[in-house]
């Protein structure tokens, strides 16, 4: 009996030496605490070293449509070291990304993201080379989240509706000008857009009966429009507008990139500053 409770007095000194000449060795749970704005640069505090390997938890439920298999998704994801808490590079952590929702696109994050609701934050956890990584994910929406705006009713223009996914709708007949006109019809509370940016948004271009024409809603993914390059009806309708609003824009013959006039209902859902990689919200 004395041999094994020396045994056991011996074990446990052994221990306590271990950990305090090698302490990375103690494994603690981790407390995960996340701050920031959804879609805005976060920090995550931890409090521990060690998570379960299937950690995910969703830090806030939104209120937007689920993300579909096959659907778009717009979201940012950003990866910390949970041992020193870096921002690591993997996932490019931060950025705005609009991509089309299957694993091939999304990898490890797919199914954190399908199925989730536009404007949820979900934490979830991955191991690389041994280590674990808490990755903060932001499913951001797909239309456009700024305040109803009295956009006033035009003579020879559309009026505009939403439907049942929040996707504008052109009700009635429209003639273009000779100047632009633009209709703020939601007022949206992020950056303002530069002529150096890189637009992310979602649009539908009608014809002049109300019929449309192109919508980027029934692509994989929200469309990116290169401020440098675009027409400059585009350009100039976009200019200056915050992230969040949703614009309808008159363009005439000779500012659209045709010979007749464009009807486009634009949701302007983030930008990318190309020079710095940097995303705004």
């Amino acid at each position: 009996m004395k041999r094994e409770v020396s045994r056991f007095v011996l074990a446990v000194v052994v221990g306590v030496g271990l950990g305090l000449l090698f302490p990375w060795r103690i494994s603690t749970a981790a407390e995960i605490t996340v701050s920031g704005e959804l879609g805005a640069p976060v920090t995550v505090v931890s409090t521990g070293n060690t998570l379960p390997a299937d950690f995910s938890r969703t830090e806030r439920t939104g209120d937007g449509r689920a993300v579909t298999a096959g659907g778009q998704v717009l979201f940012t994801a950003t990866s910390f070291d949970l041992a020193s808490g870096a921002l690591t590079a993997a996932q490019n952590s931060g950025q705005i990304q609009a991509l089309p929702a299957t694993k091939e696109a999304l990898g490890q994050l797919y199914s954190s993201i399908v199925g989730t609701k536009e404007g949820s934050r979900v934490v979830t956890t991955f191991t690389r080379s041994g280590r674990t990584e808490v990755v903060v994910i932001d499913v951001l929406p797909t239309v456009a989240s700024g305040e109803p705006a009295d956009a006033g009713v035009l003579a020879q223009r559309f009026t505009y509706a939403n439907d049942r996914d929040g996707r504008p709708i052109a009700k009635g007949k429209s003639a273009a000008g000779n100047d632009l006109d633009i209709q703020v019809l939601r007022t949206g509370k992020g950056v303002q857009v530069t002529g150096s940016d890189v637009v992310i948004g979602n649009y539908r271009m009608f014809d002049p009966n109300g019929k449309i024409i192109e919508d980027t809603w029934a692509t994989d993914a929200p469309a990116r429009v290169t401020m440098a390059e675009v027409y400059p009806g585009l350009h100039d309708g976009l200019l200056d507008q915050r992230v969040g609003s949703r614009v309808a824009l008159t363009i005439p013959p000779r500012l659209a990139q045709g010979k007749v006039a464009a009807f486009v209902v634009f949701d302007i859902l983030g930008v990318l500053h190309p020079l710095s990689g940097e995303t705004a919200k």
